[in-house]
């Protein structure tokens, strides 16, 4: 099951987009924790010159890392889900929300204009395997 997706803006960190799976719930710091956290490890791989983070596993848990231009997505989901499906779905809403919302006018600070996404993440979270995985 989906635990969280976060959506951050790379260069602040900051918290642009936040969903919520239903039987989760995780304190709003908690997130910004994490969220800085990642957003830490990224720079320190990055400037180590060792690739970029694309995943991070715990026991129980799986953390997806998609960055997608200026943003970094975040979901993290149970341990018995089918990684490489999430890997897609994190991709494509990478995809979605660059398409649907960074341009000339992007602005990290506004996080209500990102809310309208709800939408479309519902739409990408529901896919079936199958169709991402062809």
């Amino acid at each position: 099951m989906l635990d969280l997706i976060l959506i951050l803006d790379i260069n602040s960190g900051v918290t642009l987009f936040t969903h919520q799976g239903a039987h989760v719930l995780i304190d709003e710091n908690h997130a910004e924790i994490f969220s800085g956290f990642l957003s830490a490890v990224q720079s320190v791989t990055m400037e180590l010159k060792i690739g970029t983070l694309t995943q991070l596993s715990t026991d129980t848990h799986h953390c997806i890392i998609h960055r997608e231009g200026p943003i970094m997505v975040l979901a993290i989901v149970d341990g018995q889900e089918n990684v490489a499906c999430w890997q897609s779905k994190t991709k494509l809403i990478g995809e979605q929300f660059t398409r649907c919302f960074v341009n000339g006018k992007y602005c990290a600070n506004n996080s209500a204009a990102f809310y309208p996404f709800q939408d479309i993440l519902g739409k990408i979270i529901d896919l079936p395997v199958t169709t991402l995985l062809k």
